[in-house]
């Protein structure tokens, strides 16, 4: 199972959702990811919490420090001067 954590601009208690798949919730993590390139949240992650069926207890997981770190939003990644781990679509010649 996959979360995507949205922290929010105002510094209060993240967001979370659970996906299935990888896709999407990497779809998830740059639709949402605009957010910050716009200042509107402080900044979304994508995380994996491995073997783990049930949404609720991924998104517990997530929150207890559990989860897996997978890649963080492409703009705030930017901002903190690290490069995106993933291209986007456009991004990539190659695709």
């Amino acid at each position: 199972m996959f979360v995507v954590r949205t922290d929010p601009i105002s510094g209060g208690e993240p967001t979370y959702k659970a996906l299935k798949t990888l896709s999407a919730a990497r779809q998830r993590l740059h639709t949402l990811g605009s957010l910050v390139r716009h200042g509107m949240t402080a900044g979304v992650f994508l995380f994996n919490v491995p073997g783990e069926k049930d949404a609720w207890r991924a998104i517990e997981a997530v929150r207890n420090g559990s989860g897996v770190f997978v890649e963080r939003d492409p703009w705030g990644a930017r901002e903190h001067g690290q490069l995106p781990i993933t291209k986007g679509p456009g991004d990539n010649p190659d695709a």
